[in-house]
């Protein structure tokens, strides 16, 4: 069992993937997800790690060197962009780059 999730935005400075509802959550399974991503991305690089939880709040999967390293909470400023450009994004304005892809 695994973490389900979509690629919603993915930028030069950061990834946002949305948490699928799976067997298990973003949260519980960081460790696995990372690598899934660096994976589906080409490797994030510099690049931040942000995930919207079952919640609806955003998050950061920090990482080094690939690897996967504790969960930091956004601030509710990050909360508010991060979740304006998902909406632009959906209403089909390319803020940053869409994307939507589901994976599980």
């Amino acid at each position: 069992m695994q973490a389900h999730f979509e690629l919603a935005l993915e930028t030069d400075t950061f990834v946002l993937i949305l948490d699928a509802d799976g067997p298990k959550s973003i949260t519980n399974d960081a460790g696995r997800v990372v690598p899934r991503v660096e994976a589906m991305v080409g490797g994030l690089g510099r690049r931040k790690l942000y995930y919207r939880d079952s919640d609806g709040r955003f998050d950061q999967l920090q990482t080094s060197n690939g690897r996967y390293t504790s969960i930091a909470p956004c601030s509710p400023h990050q909360q508010s962009i991060l979740s304006e450009w998902l909406e632009e994004t959906h209403a089909g304005h390319a803020h940053p780059t869409p994307g939507r892809t589901r994976f599980t």
